[in-house]
């Protein structure tokens, strides 16, 4: 029996092949989901939770330009939910 291809799970295979706004949409809560280490929540496992999930994305993406667009929808949901409290 062939062992699976690495990153090919459940979740992560069906994700890099969705539609481009769904992948967004999902590094967007990502990062959103790595705001709640900063001041009023200070929750840090949410931190290494989602930068080990961005990691793990980010190991099965095909092309540089990918990388970048779920780089920028990354740090898009971080900032936007992270200065919300400032502002």
């Amino acid at each position: 029996m062939a062992e699976p291809k690495f990153g090919s799970g459940r979740i992560a295979g069906p994700l890099m092949r969705s539609h481009w706004a769904v992948r967004g949409m999902v590094f967007v809560g990502i990062g959103a989901l790595m705001a709640t280490a900063l001041a009023p929540f200070d929750v840090a496992a949410a931190l290494v939770i989602g930068l080990g999930a961005a990691f793990a994305f980010f190991l099965l993406v095909g092309t540089v330009r990918r990388a970048v667009w779920m780089g920028w929808a990354l740090g898009t949901g971080y900032f936007a939910f992270g200065l919300r409290w400032i502002v």
